[in-house]
């Protein structure tokens, strides 16, 4: 079963951020800023451009098809458009396809194909030109790239994350209401705004990326802020949202960076919970980062053929397993969190190992898949 990496924007949830790359000049366009689990009408509200057909809720393409009855919420059926459009096989019974050429299913398809790294050739003409560059390096008074202004969020926390104040996130809100990380766009419409413990909410990093919704009551402070620019960078790479640093930026020094979440357990029998055993694997390898095994990498999957860092189900159909450097692949993070497809050839080790089901709980927050720690 092929499935979407993505959370949350405002996922997302994602954290090491590398300066890949962001592959389509359709992303920029894309319509809906719903993250997985979001609710939605139509596949046009979501980020990855499936609203399932069953739940109404925003779902990653391809999982929508084995799991949700297809995408397409809304309609009189469902459709498996951004996973055809991806030349993804799997598609829900009854699943009808509009054309694969229109804008919003090629910006969708260009979204998920930077997400979970998925080859993807645009099949129209852009509407519009290609985002800028996330770079800045035209010597314009110290003015830092996008990359490196990011660089120092990775270490923060991430979407769920507890936190007390906007710099304890990656994204660079602490959802007001909540008091957990959360994606910046998302926190408006969903959380109450940014800030958690401040007086008012806030929507600075949503501002400082050119999105005009702010949760009612919202005071912003200085956009050009160290912080709030280290934040806006991490999104705007998280989420290919165009954006140019600030000049003002240039004088930050980089976050510091905060260690790793405390890893609590729940009363019954020690077990950890979910959050505790993904905090660790946050430092580790973003997808298609290179890596000699496994546990280089966030998600416990080092392509067996290509040696860069995969999402754990995916690679099993398109990179012959997980287990780079060892004899054979394995599927040990996708059968941990059970799914059933594995490579040709894999063979599991224990499941229950520490590094498999802190790897599998990082998938399971990241692509809101059930997950049970041993």
């Amino acid at each position: 079963m092929k499935f979407s990496a993505a959370f949350i924007t405002a996922a997302l949830y994602v954290v090491s951020v590398s300066a890949h790359e962001l592959p389509s000049r359709y992303a920029g366009q894309r319509r809906g800023n719903q993250f997985v689990t979001g609710p939605c009408q139509q596949d046009s509200d979501c980020q990855q451009g499936c609203c399932a057909f069953n739940t109404g809720k925003c779902a990653g393409p391809a999982v929508a098809q084995t799991r949700d009855g297809g995408c397409g919420h809304g309609s009189p059926a469902p459709n498996c458009n951004v996973a055809a459009a991806l030349k993804l096989s799997d598609c829900a019974p009854g699943a009808v396809n509009g054309d694969l050429s229109s804008p919003a299913i090629q910006s969708a398809a260009a979204f998920v194909a930077k997400l979970d790294n998925i080859p993807f050739t645009p099949t129209a003409p852009a509407a519009a030109p290609p985002a800028p560059p996330a770079s800045n390096n035209a010597g314009g008074g110290g003015t830092p790239t996008v990359a490196a202004l990011a660089a120092g969020q990775s270490a923060l926390g991430f979407v769920t994350s507890a936190c007390a104040t906007d710099s304890d996130c990656q994204q660079g809100c602490c959802a007001f209401n909540t008091g957990k990380c959360a994606g910046p766009a998302i926190a408006q419409t969903r959380d109450g705004g940014c800030g958690h413990s401040s007086p008012a909410p806030n929507c600075n990093v949503a501002k400082a990326l050119g999105l005009n919704e702010c949760a009612a009551g919202a005071v912003n402070g200085n956009l050009q802020d160290p912080k709030i620019q280290a934040a806006a960078a991490f999104v705007s790479i998280l989420d290919n949202i165009p954006f140019t640093p600030s000049a003002g930026s240039a004088a930050a020094a980089p976050p510091p960076a905060a260690a790793a979440p405390p890893a609590s357990n729940n009363a019954a029998g020690g077990t950890k919970s979910v959050s505790a055993l993904a905090a660790s694997q946050s430092p580790l390898g973003f997808v298609t980062s290179t890596c000699a095994t496994d546990s280089d990498c966030q998600q416990g999957c080092c392509a067996f053929n290509t040696g860069k860092c995969a999402g754990p189900a995916i690679a099993q159909t398109r990179d012959g397993g997980c287990g780079h450097s060892s004899p054979a692949p394995n599927c040990n993070v996708a059968k941990a969190l059970g799914l059933n497809e594995c490579a040709a050839g894999a063979v599991n080790g224990n499941l229950q190992d520490p590094k498999i089901q802190a790897a599998a709980a990082f998938v399971s927050i990241l692509d809101n898949i059930p997950f049970t720690p041993a």
